[in-house]
């Protein structure tokens, strides 16, 4: 797969975005905040980095497109993406062999970021308009 100008891009937004999710995470796991509210905070602070970004420079063909739309479909692809999270975080909480709150949010996230990356491709930021 050639590496494009666009996935440069998208590479550089989600760094940032995931330097701020996951920073942002960890902080709030070490100061004591559950798993679970500590990465869906991370998520929602580093999604709305991550859209404003996108919309403005990843993704800046699809602008054209009504703001509304992308917004309400971002939403969408956030909530899904969040509760596949929380599943992975669910699902590492009940295995047997104890996990540390880095390990188990980078896997949480690393899992996130792959259904993420389909949504905002299919469903956010694609380039057909909506009626």
């Amino acid at each position: 797969m050639q590496l494009t100008s666009q996935g440069l891009r998208y590479l550089a937004v989600v760094c940032l975005g995931l330097a701020a999710d996951l920073g942002l995470a960890l902080v709030l796991a070490a100061s004591g905040a559950p798993r679970g509210l500590a990465s869906a905070f991370g998520l929602l602070c580093g999604a709305a980095l991550n859209f404003v970004l996108h919309r403005a420079w990843t993704f800046r063909e699809s602008r054209s497109g009504p703001v509304s739309r992308q917004v309400l479909s971002y939403a969408v692809s956030l909530g899904i993406t969040l509760g596949v999270r929380l599943a992975v975080l669910a699902i590492l909480r009940a295995v047997p062999v104890q996990i540390g709150d880095a390990i188990a949010l980078l896997l949480a996230t690393g899992v996130s970021f792959v259904v993420n990356f389909v949504l905002l491709r299919r469903l956010v930021f694609n380039r057909r308009v909506a009626p």
